[in-house]
């Protein structure tokens, strides 16, 4: 393939690269944000940004068009879409007309390229280390480039914003002073090592082999290891771009993750030995030392600190891999195996993480609490067209960076069906998510044998057309869609089943409801949503809710401030059974059974309504109670959407049980 000319569009201003830097006239034209992740960049200070560049600023100019382009080669660069933001933004300002706006206050430079870098989001690890290089060893604009992988306009704008800061020598390289090494550092390991050696049946780092090469566009941190590399060395690593010895080492990030290698896979192998497992949702578990590999690559591909992970399915374990690497990154899943999410919640608490838990039957959407709230998603789907598109799309819009956000996946095809193959790789083009890089056999499994026990590690990035066939491509979201049990593609046939009760309070209530396509999670969900008088509701007969007296009685508990229920086992027929709910009078006058009757409300106005009308307390009394009961990240979130454990809990506290 012949590379695009490295060359810099006719309009910039190319940086210094021959003689000294001249500073700017006017270092007080710069604006600037906090570098933390949650700043955002207000309008004014970008208005005066822009007010300060001139029509041929190739900073605000290219960037625009990089936005705007987002087919173009350069554009796919992981770094160049966060830039490209910024620098649109600004532009933006300036289109509108508020060209006069200068700060009368000098801001400094590094401030100016710390709001570069937090536009670029979790793709922003490449910048990062390109400036603790800068800071650290000199070096020319191409070596630069070439050393980390960045698209050239990315290069002159992080160089144009530093400005009086840049030093160029009188031999072309260039030179940042050594506070941005300290400002930029990734203070994690910073660089993608290769990978454990898989071990059967688990612990152990031994010499590894190296990850493949990743393609052009994927972020830095996935280049060939050293044949003489360590498995996972747990301390001072070299910063992408260096290659053992060459150069590498004279931009060292020292520092260390907090966990051995070998800790990491010896804690993820006893979790993995523990966790549930159902086959009929095609769960296959990963090695401990793929769950551990995830986890290094993870954050040493991204810039994690401050960033939130959401897990879209989650039986391989990699929210707690990632949390013991990464213990400051906010982690959610979302998954519809119950007692999944109550493992996970429990073993992260145990090991003094916060994971948020949300039940999730993906066919139906995403939690509303989860919906455009992630920088980064991560999935290994069921390994079907109809799993995979599902899984992918659910999480492109739980995304919140449309600009720098990325899909991981997990997924695999046996190269004896490579037909297969091909109508999943559509499957995901069909959702116009561009593929920027697949690692091969990255993941491992115990069993998947179909698929030679592995599987690759596929990156995505949507397209602004993302956004626009999204909806499209998932309203009609098969419910059959795993490779195993009732509902495989090869399984019967069922319904959409309760979507549209679980979207949205339900003014008339159907005579019977019909929920023989409920896989276990659906009954309860449904008489939580629905508030009618009385409720006829068809499930299967081997319902978990109804297979023994101890289940039975378990869910009255649950609903017993809203509906008494009455079992008819094996009627209509043999396979099937009827639940019939009828409605507790004046319910809604006890705060669990206010809370039970407004199941689609956000929980922390529910919950301090409820105790408002129990209790007699008021509203500020109420809210401290409500904080008491649920962790600040569930206020907002629906009782449906809690896991059936959460509810479990919450209901007996307001009642007052043990």
């Amino acid at each position: 393939m012949t590379p695009p000319p490295d060359t810099a569009p006719a309009d910039a201003t190319p940086p210094p690269t021959g003689q000294p830097h001249e500073p700017d006239a006017n270092p007080g034209d710069r604006a600037a944000e906090s570098p933390d992740r949650a700043g955002v960049a207000s309008a004014d200070a970008d208005a005066k940004h822009a007010g300060a560049a001139s029509a041929g600023d190739a900073g605000a100019v290219d960037a625009k068009r990089a936005d705007a382009g987002d087919a173009s080669a350069e554009g796919a660069g992981a770094g160049d879409a966060g830039a490209g933001d910024a620098g649109a933004k600004r532009a933006g300002a300036a289109d509108a007309g508020d060209t006069g706006a200068v700060s009368a206050t000098a801001v400094a430079p590094i401030e100016a390229v710390a709001e570069l870098v937090t536009a670029a989001g979790i793709a922003a690890r490449r910048l990062r280390h390109a400036l603790v290089h800068l800071a650290t060893t000199p070096t020319t604009l191409d070596d630069l480039i070439r050393e980390h992988t960045l698209p050239r306009r990315t290069a002159e704008q992080l160089l144009r914003a530093a400005g009086p800061d840049l030093h160029t020598a009188r031999n072309g390289t260039l030179r940042l002073p050594g506070a941005y090494r300290t400002r930029f550092s990734t203070q994690q390991p910073a660089a993608v090592t290769a990978p454990p050696r898989e071990t059967a049946p688990h612990p152990g780092v031994t010499a590894a082999r190296a990850v493949p090469a990743a393609p052009h566009g994927v972020p830095a941190g996935t280049r060939d290891v050293p044949a003489t590399a360590r498995g996972i060395p747990d301390g001072s690593r070299d910063v992408p771009g260096g290659t053992g010895g060459t150069g590498g080492d004279n931009y060292r990030i020292d520092d260390n993750s907090g966990i051995s290698d070998h800790d990491l896979v010896a804690g993820m192998a006893r979790l993995i030995a523990e966790v549930p497992t159902d086959r009929a949702l095609d769960h296959v578990s990963a090695t401990a030392e793929t769950a551990a590999r995830r986890a290094r690559w993870l954050d040493e591909t991204f810039d994690l600190a401050g960033a939130h992970l959401v897990c879209v399915g989650d039986h391989d374990l990699t929210s707690l891999a990632v949390l013991e690497v990464r213990p400051d990154l906010r982690v959610t899943v979302v998954d519809v195996d119950e007692r999944l999410l109550e493992f996970i919640a429990e073993r992260a608490a145990q090991r003094g993480h916060a994971v948020d838990c949300w039940f999730a039957d993906l066919r139906f959407g995403v939690p509303p609490v989860v919906a455009e709230s992630a920088d980064l998603v991560f999935t290994d789907p069921p390994y079907t067209p109809e799993g995979v598109q599902l899984f992918l799309g659910r999480g492109a819009q739980a995304l919140r960076d449309r600009g720098n956000g990325r899909l991981v996946m997990a997924y695999g095809f046996s190269p004896l069906t490579p037909a297969l193959g091909v109508k999943v790789q559509r499957a995901v083009l069909d959702l116009d998510l561009a593929v920027e890089a697949i690692l091969p056999a990255f993941n491992r499994y115990h069993g998947a044998q179909a698929v030679g026990s592995a599987s690759d590690l596929y990156v995505c990035r949507p397209t602004a057309r993302t956004w626009q066939v999204l909806e499209k491509r998932l309203s009609g979201a098969a419910v059959n869609m795993y490779t195993h049990g009732e509902h495989s593609l090869e399984g019967e046939a069922v319904g959409r089943g309760p979507a549209e009760l679980l979207a949205a309070p339900v003014r008339s209530v159907p005579g019977q409801i019909d929920l023989a396509g409920d896989p276990g999670p659906w009954l309860l969900r449904v008489l939580l949503a629905l508030n009618a008088p009385t409720l006829s509701l068809q499930v299967p007969n081997k319902s978990p809710d109804l297979i023994d007296a101890k289940r039975q009685e378990a869910l009255r508990s649950v609903v017993a401030a809203k509906y008494t229920l009455r079992y008819r086992r094996s009627t209509p027929s043999p396979k099937l059974a009827i639940v019939e709910a009828t409605a507790v009078p004046g319910g809604e006058r006890s705060a669990v059974g206010w809370l039970l009757s407004h199941a689609h409300g956000k929980l922390g106005n529910v919950l301090r309504e409820g105790l408002v009308r129990q209790h007699g307390m008021t509203k500020n009394e109420a809210r401290a109670r409500t904080v008491q009961l649920v962790p600040a990240s569930w206020l907002d979130a629906r009782l449906l959407d809690l896991p059936r454990h959460a509810i479990v809990r919450l209901v007996r506290a307001l009642t007052g049980c043990s």
